[in-house]
């Protein structure tokens, strides 16, 4: 019996040596984790393993002023569409308006003016976070300042800061940066906010009040600096930057959800922000910016004159995201001393750069 089973013994050997010399050799490479991604620079395409991220609808708060531009044109050009997001622009006529959404997560982002009602909000527990850098004022940007009534100018009336004794100056809200600015042009000359006239006047109303002679001075931005020279309403005496340098005028406020289960989301649209803001950027750094760019304007912001938006002088954001912390807490403690701050925030907790990190780990340090 033995004997018969030879053959049928030496032919199952032969056959398992057949089928292991038609097996590749070597070990069969491991999976990529789910979700990984190619890192930049990464040689070849993503592996057939990786799969995209979910798209994440977002909620987007906007002003409508040039210093949204940079989101209008990530969303013209598809830089938001690139990171899986599907982001809805809300439009708001004030930074305090979007505050009460964010904190409920109606509202996933937005941005605004550094004001005493942001920190008030986050003072009193509601949880929002500076991400990003949205509008600083550098020394030597001519876009922002201290602009003085024509006829007082002209005549010398103002020439340096103890001349502001006794004038009128409009502020277009109590508790902004303007009034940080101000109150350190006021200590230049050995005064303080009881020897001036402070007078509350919406931006847009200032032009008739500097018409009128109803105030003489005032602290204020584009596209104002710009419409009240061209009127010869005002001329630009002081520039903010080069009172305060790299004052943080406005920032990117991310709500509780940010900062929870839409992390991953909140990555991806650094990204595509920054990519919006280094092409801003580039678009105004030679002058008149790309007819595109002023078009993307016009679609998408309050500005609708395209002549208008080639005159401006653009606001300048950061192109490497981060906020200037520095400003942010002398701002706070201007607050603070003014009584308009009542139980301050403690900035550690309050500014979060892992977004921008994250960005920067994805695109790099802007090269102009």
């Amino acid at each position: 019996m033995a004997a018969r089973r030879t053959p049928v013994i030496v032919w199952a050997i032969l056959l398992l040596g057949l089928l292991l010399a038609c097996r590749p050799s070597g070990s069969p490479a491991a999976p990529a984790p789910a979700g990984s991604t190619v890192s930049p620079g990464g040689g070849g395409p993503p592996s057939i393993s990786e799969a995209p991220p979910a798209a994440t609808a977002l909620s987007v708060g906007v002003l409508g002023s040039l210093v949204d531009l940079p989101v209008f044109l990530a969303v013209e050009r598809g830089y938001f569409a690139e990171e899986a997001l599907e982001v809805r622009l809300v439009a708001f006529n004030s930074a305090s308006d979007m505050i009460p959404l964010l904190a409920t997560d109606q509202l996933s982002l937005g941005s605004g003016g550094v004001n005493a009602g942001i920190f008030n909000a986050i003072g009193r527990g509601v949880r929002l976070h500076i991400v990003a850098d949205k509008q600083f004022f550098p020394a030597g940007y001519e876009g922002s300042g201290i602009l003085v009534r024509t006829d007082l100018f002209d005549s010398g009336r103002v020439r340096e800061a103890r001349d502001l004794r006794g004038l009128t100056i409009a502020q277009g809200a109590p508790g902004t940066t303007q009034e940080v600015q101000l109150d350190a042009l006021l200590q230049e000359g050995g005064l303080t906010f009881d020897d001036v006239v402070l007078k509350t006047v919406a931006y847009a109303d200032q032009a008739a009040a500097l018409a009128n002679g109803s105030i003489d001075v005032t602290s204020t931005f584009e596209p104002y600096t710009t419409t009240f020279q061209e009127r010869g309403l005002a001329r630009m005496w002081r520039l903010t930057g080069d009172i305060s340098p790299d004052s943080e005028a406005s920032v990117v406020l991310f709500g509780p959800q940010m900062l929870g289960e839409h992390r991953a989301a909140g990555n991806r649209w650094m990204v595509a922000y920054l990519r919006g803001v280094r092409d801003y950027a580039r678009a105004f750094a030679g002058g008149e910016p790309p007819e595109d760019v002023v078009q993307t304007m016009v679609k998408h912001g309050t500005l609708k004159d395209p002549a208008l938006i080639r005159r401006l002088k653009a606001p300048m954001i950061n192109p490497n995201g981060y906020p200037f912390r520095e400003s942010l807490q002398q701002t706070l403690d201007f607050f603070v001393r003014r009584g308009l701050v009542q139980s301050p925030p403690n900035l550690d907790e309050v500014i979060e750069t892992s977004f921008v990190d994250f960005a920067l780990a994805r695109l790099g340090r802007y090269a102009p």
